[in-house]
This record gives C-alpha cells, sequence and structure tokens, in this order.
C-alpha cells in the first residue's frame, strides 16, 4: 500500500527543521517531470516534502510557519497546491510557476 510521497525511501537525511531530505545521491531524475540531471539540471530540494526535482518543478513559494520559516521557501508544485487548498490568497512567485497555470 502506497503510504505517501516518501514510500520507498527509508534512507532520508535529518536536514534543518525537522524535514526529511532525500539524499542527492540517490536521484538522477526529477520526481514530477522525470528529466534528468546533470550540469544545466541541477536538484533542488521541496523544503516542505523533502524530494528533489528540478527548478522548473520547485518553482512556488510560500511560507512554511509550522517549521518556523516564515520567509517565502522553495517547494514544489504538490505541496503548493496543497497549502494554496487552504490558504487561497497563496501565489506562485516565479514567472516558471505562473506559466504551469498557477
Amino acid at each position: 500500500a502506497y503510504k505517501g510521497p516518501r514510500d520507498g525511501f527509508e534512507d532520508f537525511e535529518c536536514q534543518a527543521y525537522g524535514v526529511l531530505w532525500e539524499p542527492e545521491p540517490l536521484v538522477f531524475q526529477c520526481r514530477a517531470c522525470f528529466k534528468q540531471f546533470g550540469f544545466f539540471r541541477r536538484k533542488h530540494h521541496c523544503r516542505s516534502c523533502g524530494m528533489i526535482f528540478c527548478s522548473d518543478c520547485t518553482g512556488y513559494k510560500a511560507t512554511l510557519p509550522e517549521l518556523e520559516l516564515n520567509d517565502q521557501v522553495r517547494m514544489c508544485q504538490n505541496c503548493f497546491h496543497a497549502r494554496k487548498a487552504s490558504n487561497a490568497r497563496l501565489v506562485p512567485v516565479t514567472p516558471k510557476a505562473e506559466k504551469k497555470g498557477m
């Protein structure tokens, strides 16, 4: 049974604020668009779920007050949509995110 976005990733690394981050050496492609990482496509952690995405797929920002992150931080589309469902005033802050329909 599916246990959530971290299903199958028992080796997450604990980072600041208690968010478990996916270890970078184990990820070779974006978790959302599946594009391969390389010299021109870098890895970025979503500050909300800890998964690794490319910059296009982490073009969303919001605060995470429950993690004491009161400045806007990078997050993936799924985490942003989950937050937007409870706060309709949230808007993406990067042009890439706006192009994706948010």
